[in-house]
């Protein structure tokens, strides 16, 4: 089943690993201005077919943290990536993400304090519109049938979606109350900078090194404390991912300003030398690229504003102190392609033989071959009707 909406909103974060492909096979191992590289080249054809098919799309992001559900599970997305000391996705590929959304003239949303699904689904319910998540708890908020789409497929230049129909696994959530101004949502600026002059911040891993090698961004603490000084802060409750003791740890430090390190702060270059110098393991290509990033988001967070967004700010600084790797000519083969669908044990394919790019995924991941959505349909009522058969045959009386 496909779609063919006239308005999106998408859930941004949700999408990062289709557009920056760090998990992808023949990706794997790939420097991070690669994989940028490819992101640039997978957003601007997502935005061709999407102007050709007449597609308006909003994407929303947020912080991943606003709710306790997702704070559990940002923590043990960093617990795990300290433990194992892989980190895929490079520091603030989601800020980069932004600005290239931005960049093809999409609306970028930030609504603060608000979670990313209860957004969505808000801001699709007001704009009687189209989803694109592949959250199945989308499924809770009242959608009208047939609004959630679940995956996308690009064939040439033309775009299909999946429809998602499923019965939700949550009880139902009502986000009617929640204000819904798309003025409101548009991104204020630093998020570093807000969240310094709220006195609380909180930083992942800027790689995966941390068990080894320490937390960058405690070592790019020196700096903040400048950036502290120059805002007039009296001091910020810092929070980051540590390996104390033997294990994982929150290391919860309170930063003082300190204005030593003062006139770094509007060379971003100079700072990135800083931190190298100053930084365990810098020869590593992560560790690089984190340090530049580190670089360029204090820079935009001391800068006066101008007539750019702090995402493009931030990606407008990173790429000048590390280029992105040579943009392709168009993107890597079936980034985003459908893919064939092997039916049922030998059966012909009940659908149209063809499987999106996420249960391709799902059927790799499982070491299973990939199902169309009515091969999964069938395959459910035959489960469905083994289960009754069960049933019938255990309350039967001899």
């Amino acid at each position: 089943m496909s779609a063919n909406p006239h308005t999106l909103v998408v859930d941004g974060l949700n999408w990062l690993s289709r557009f920056v492909p760090c998990d992808d096979r023949q990706y794997q191992g790939a420097k991070p201005s690669v994989l940028f590289a490819e992101a640039h080249a997978r957003v601007a054809k997502f935005a061709r077919v999407l102007k050709r098919a007449g597609i308006t799309a909003l994407f929303v992001f947020d912080n991943g943290q606003t709710t306790e559900e997702a704070n559990e599970k940002w923590l043990e997305r960093r617990k795990r990536e300290v433990e194992t000391g892989v980190r895929n996705m490079p520091a603030n590929a989601e800020g980069l993400l932004k600005a290239l959304f931005e960049e093809h003239g999409f609306t970028i949303l930030f609504p603060s304090g608000i979670d990313g699904d209860d957004a969505v689904a808000r801001l699709a319910i007001k704009m009687d519109c189209h989803v694109l998540s592949r959250d199945k708890d989308m499924m809770r908020y009242g959608l009208p049938r047939g609004r959630v789409l679940s995956d996308f497929a690009i064939q040439a230049d033309s775009i299909k979606f999946r429809v998602r129909d499923d019965r939700p696994r949550v009880a139902g959530r009502d986000v009617s109350q929640i204000p819904c101004d798309i003025q409101d949502w548009k991104p204020k600026g630093s998020t570093l900078k807000i969240n310094a002059l709220e006195g609380k911040l909180r930083r992942g891993n800027a790689d995966g090194h941390t068990r080894t090698l320490g937390n960058l961004n405690a070592t790019v603490r020196p700096l903040r404390a400048a950036l502290y000084a120059r805002l007039g802060i009296a001091s910020v409750e810092e929070h980051l991912p540590a390996w104390k003791n033997g294990a994982f740890a929150m290391d919860v430090t309170v930063v003082h300003p300190d204005p030593a390190h003062d006139s770094l702060l509007d060379d971003p270059l100079a700072m990135l030398t800083w931190i190298t110098c100053n930084a365990n393991g810098a020869q590593f290509e992560d560790r690089k690229h984190a340090a530049a990033m580190a670089a360029a988001e204090i820079h935009d967070a001391a800068s006066e504003p101008d007539a750019r967004t702090s995402a493009m700010r931030i990606y407008d600084e990173y790429t000048a102190l590390l280029p992105l790797a040579s943009i392709p000519g168009d993107v890597s083969h079936g980034w985003c392609a459908f893919g064939p669908c092997y039916g049922l044990r030998g059966k012909s394919c009940f659908g149209n033989g063809r499987c999106y790019p996420t249960q391709l995924d799902h059927a790799a991941l499982i070491g299973k071959d990939p199902l169309c959505m009515s091969c999964c349909a069938k395959l459910q009522e035959i489960l469905e009707a083994s289960r009754l058969r069960k049933q019938l045959q255990g309350t039967r009386i001899y």
